[in-house]
């Protein structure tokens, strides 16, 4: 019963928590409510079933570093929040939600803990990634279809704009946050492929490989490009030799799909460059320059929509590691508080820039540990980081598959907020479960 029921959630996470949105801030909240409401029925039953459990490093340094959230929200229980616009008026008071950030985590760690105590065979651990598998590539199909509807013009509604440009969400909020959840899955599908290359596994790839291509997302593509790379460094003695041509049919065939779309919706590549435009790190001076000019003599309501339109993100996620850098000067040892860093951006901001009337966010894993729980805070998730990863040496080719896919998030962590989300912490409870099945 508790393996079945490990598989119905596995089955269920593209769908019910791929999102963090549903869990903490806004509706459809009552998806995570039910994901983590399966997550805890597991739990008891387990408990239930077997009494004897030990605590490994892993486990011992994800609750260490429990506590030192818990110890830097007590720490900043009673600060004083800057006054909200009415914007954000629907999100949470900030002691709930700062509390809901530490339940969020702790969910968290019975994920991991409940992935490396059920699946103790290798059986059972290559099921399970199938189950996610094919579970992933329903939701990417899906979210492939609602791009396509819209392009059509059968849809109007259901897919995220972005300056007229539709971009994939499949199951998730955002495309970013999509794209970010492929990475942990993506890997996998290789690994399938690896092992056997059928019509099944060929559609996986293609299909997940699509439509992480369709979500725009620049740092999820960089974080693949990253996976990608250490899973040939790691399987390069077991790829079989047309392994390479496989893999340049399947990218031929995503670019003979972009092109397609490109006949039925004209200006659907046209928005590439912009994209491709956030990797030019160099010119995010230039642009800031060009940025002061612009705002001259301009009202504050007037010159935020103004870098809305004109530039892309990378300058205004410059300002966002900034007020991270701000507020971890302001209290190095502990930080800001879990969850305080939305609420206490206006205050932090890089000067002469504008306010933002809702809760930013930091994009940027790291920076964001370390502005909100401190040196502390972010030494305790570093030393998780290195155990897991010097630890969980691959074996097996799904090993290597979950090994990238660890890495791509990590990697995409510089530019995204990979905390917040459930399949991050299940990708490291199954990356620590094959190292002991396969010792």
């Amino acid at each position: 019963m508790v393996e079945n029921l490990c598989y119905i959630i596995l089955a269920l996470m593209p769908y019910l928590a791929v999102s963090p949105w549903q869990v903490i801030v806004r509706p459809p909240f009552y998806y995570g409510f039910i994901y983590y409401g399966l997550l805890l029925i597991l739990a008891l039953l387990l408990l239930i079933k077997d009494r004897t459990h030990k605590i490994d490093w892993l486990i011992g340094l994800l609750i260490l570093f429990l506590f030192v959230n818990i110890i830097s929200l007590m720490i900043n229980w009673n600060i004083l929040y800057p006054a909200l616009t009415p914007d954000a008026a629907d999100i949470k008071s900030p002691h709930f939600y700062n509390l809901l950030v530490i339940v969020y985590l702790i969910m968290n760690i019975v994920t991991v803990w409940l992935v490396k105590r059920i699946i103790t065979t290798k059986e059972l651990f290559e099921r399970s990634m199938k189950i996610i598998l094919w579970s992933s590539v329903i939701a990417s199909i899906w979210g492939i279809s609602m791009v396509l509807g819209h392009l059509s013009g059968i849809l109007s509604e259901n897919v995220l704009l972005v300056n007229l440009f539709p971009r994939l969400s499949g199951t998730a909020t955002e495309p970013q946050v999509f794209g970010n959840f492929l990475l942990m899955i993506l890997p996998v599908s290789w690994a399938f492929l690896t092992q056997r290359m059928n019509l099944f596994n060929y559609l996986a790839v293609f299909i997940l490989g699509l439509s992480l291509v369709m979500t725009f997302s620049m740092g999820a593509w960089v974080g693949a490009g990253a996976g990608f790379v250490l899973f040939i460094v790691l399987s390069i003695k077991r790829i079989h030799t047309n392994y390479h041509l496989i893999l340049i049919s399947i990218m031929a065939l995503i670019l003979v799909m972009l092109i397609l779309l490109s006949f039925i919706y004209p200006s659907y590549l046209k928005g590439f460059d912009k994209y491709v435009s956030k990797l030019k790190l160099w010119k995010t001076s230039e642009e800031l320059k060009v940025y002061r000019e612009s705002i001259k003599g301009q009202k504050e309501d007037i010159y935020r929509g103004d870098i809305v339109n004109r530039f892309d993100d990378k300058l205004q996620r410059s300002w966002m590691g900034q007020a991270a850098w701000n507020m971890f000067i302001s209290k190095p040892v502990f930080g800001i508080g879990p969850g305080n860093y939305g609420f206490l951006y206006n205050e932090f901001k890089p000067a002469g820039t504008p306010r933002k009337p809702y809760m930013e966010k930091t994009h940027n894993a790291y920076l964001e540990i370390l502005a909100e729980t401190g040196i502390i805070g972010l030494a305790v998730f570093l030393a998780i980081l290195i155990i897991l990863i010097t630890r969980s040496w691959p074996r097996t080719i799904l090993g290597a598959g979950c090994y990238a896919a660890i890495v791509a998030l990590l990697v995409h962590g510089l530019s995204f907020g990979i905390l917040a989300h459930n399949y991050f912490w299940l990708a490291m409870g199954l990356l620590w479960a094959q190292k002991d099945l396969n010792a």
